[in-house]
């Protein structure tokens, strides 16, 4: 491999994904080329006493420029991991802000929702505690002037009520939002 197709490998600007190949890539071909420069000079030395020069010469020259490619790419490998990591955290960095801006928006209609819908809550429901108040008083004053009245001689003479005094009716607001002031 000539060095401009080693330093090819190495694809500039790229994004992480693109990275992870190309480094994957890379260290295939080095290890291929590793394997190649081994199976070289082991024949090489298997025909030192059968080949003739120019063939072990040729043997010898393809052993050292595969372990030159292979030693190219090792040492281009440092800066693609560089770049890998450095795209890593840059890709990273873009999603937390796409996350912060979608944080923005619930807490932008969260805060729309507060400003409109929950304060005419807040009114409905204050509305529910006062008219719950005013009949929890209505209902304790009635009962405590009934027990009074019927503690004289001439009501009970008088006879009965003759009207139906109501009870507190069922799921109240206080009942329904205890904790809310």
């Amino acid at each position: 491999m000539t060095l401009d197709q080693i330093l090819a490998l190495h694809p500039k600007g790229a994004d992480a994904a693109t990275l992870r190949t190309a480094i994957t890539t890379a260290e295939e071909m080095q290890a291929s080329l590793r394997l190649q420069a081994d199976t070289a000079k082991a024949e090489r030395e298997r025909n030192l006493l059968t080949r003739s020069d120019k063939e072990l010469q040729g043997l010898e020259r393809d052993a050292v420029n595969a372990v030159l490619a292979a030693d190219r790419i090792a040492a281009l490998l440092p800066a693609m991991r560089a770049d890998l990591a450095a795209a890593e955290g840059r890709e990273a960095l873009d999603d937390l802000r796409a996350e912060a801006g979608l944080l923005k928006e619930a807490f932008e209609a969260l805060q729309r929702w507060q400003a409109t819908e929950f304060v005419q809550i807040k009114a409905m429901i204050g509305t529910g505690f006062r008219l719950e108040e005013a009949a929890r008083n209505a209902h304790a004053g009635f009962v405590l002037r009934l027990q009074d009245a019927y503690a004289r001689q001439e009501v009970r003479d008088a006879g009965p009520l003759g009207v139906p005094v109501p009870s507190m009716p069922g799921n109240l607001p206080r009942e329904a939002f205890p904790n809310w002031q």
